[in-house]
């Protein structure tokens, strides 16, 4: 969604790559964005539709306000039509050599994902993924419940391997094949980037930081977070605590968190209750980072839990579904 400015960069080169291999199809899919998408496809690529080699998907129904990792590839992954799918994000460049080592190593009667290296890999390259479609159609594709930003690979590739699929990295050649692009730009699509009002934290004790978040519409999230063994802190709770909020003048009341209703005086960016200070989150880079972090964290937790669970199947009601204009005249609908 609104990734135009690194389509721009993309996707003519992933488009020739594709030219000089055959049977392969480039899958775009329109995720409501309002950048411009629709329009400078159809004023540059109508030749490659007419050749069957690039086939552009508007969505329609619904049309979302806020951009879903797991929804949008899910879509693009049942329109494709081929036996081998490729995640390829705005952000990627492919090479026709690319294309070929996926081709040689993929088989048709080979349970075989190819994915990035987790620990070698940069963060923007983490969502590179090559599998049979009917390994992604039997896991029941990327998990919905994920929201923004986080995980959501990381936990297909999890219950890949769950589901007897073997799993191998892909070689360096596809490291730094990408565009480099800023944070804000992973969440200014998210509910939280426009609808978070303000992001108070409280440490409370080495290594643990009490935080709460306070949306537009009065509701609160809470949680404490806690240093992990990955890149991103952890939540010590089963999930964020939710309650709502209400102002009155200087004072701020938090319900829901607890057995009784929490009272704070407001003071310079501080929250204050007898011994509790919470300092409010001002600065814009900063407000950015506990974002992308809360982002991270509640998916992570979605992932934990999966692995509990043993359970390889998501979306037990069904995956990608939607209404799409293909190629600016056919209408298909995907229950």
């Amino acid at each position: 969604m609104n990734r135009l400015f690194t389509l721009k960069e993309t996707l003519p080169g992933n488009i020739a790559a594709c030219k000089q291999y055959p049977n392969a199809e480039v899958v775009l899919l329109d995720y409501n964005s309002d950048d411009g998408l629709s329009q400078w496809v159809y004023d540059h690529f109508r030749e490659y539709i007419a050749q069957e080699l690039l086939v552009f998907y508007q969505l329609i129904d619904p049309q979302p306000r806020f951009f879903s990792h797991a929804h949008s590839r899910n879509m693009a992954f049942r329109l494709a039509t081929g036996d081998i799918l490729c995640n390829v994000n705005a952000d990627y460049h492919i090479a026709a050599e690319d294309l070929c080592y996926m081709n040689d190593k993929m088989s048709p009667s080979d349970p075989l994902a190819l994915i990035a290296h987790l620990d070698n890999s940069e963060r923007d390259n983490l969502g590179r993924l090559c599998l049979r479609k009917e390994d992604f159609e039997l896991i029941g594709g990327f998990d919905e419940r994920f929201k923004s930003y986080g995980y959501e690979d990381i936990d297909l590739n999890m219950r890949l391997k769950m589901a007897d699929v073997r799993i191998e990295y892909m070689p360096a050649q596809f490291d730094n094949a990408y565009v480099d692009h800023e944070d804000r730009s992973r969440l200014e699509n998210s509910y939280d980037y426009h609808h978070l009002k303000r992001a108070f934290l409280r440490k409370v004790a080495p290594g643990r930081t009490r935080v709460l978040f306070l949306y537009d519409d009065q509701h609160i999230e809470a949680g404490t977070l806690i240093k992990s063994g990955h890149n991103f802190p952890d939540i010590e709770e089963e999930g964020w605590l939710r309650g709502q909020w209400l102002q009155a003048g200087k004072e701020i009341w938090l319900e829901g968190l607890g057995t009784s209703t929490l009272r704070y005086r407001e003071g310079s960016s501080q929250l204050i209750r007898e011994d509790e200070i919470y300092e409010e989150v001002t600065d814009i880079s900063s407000f950015q980072e506990i974002l992308f972090k809360k982002s991270i964290i509640q998916n992570y937790q979605l992932m934990k839990n999966r692995r509990r669970s043993e359970n390889f199947r998501a979306n037990a009601d069904g995956f990608g579904k939607g209404v799409v204009i293909k190629n600016f005249s056919e209408k298909i609908q995907l229950g």
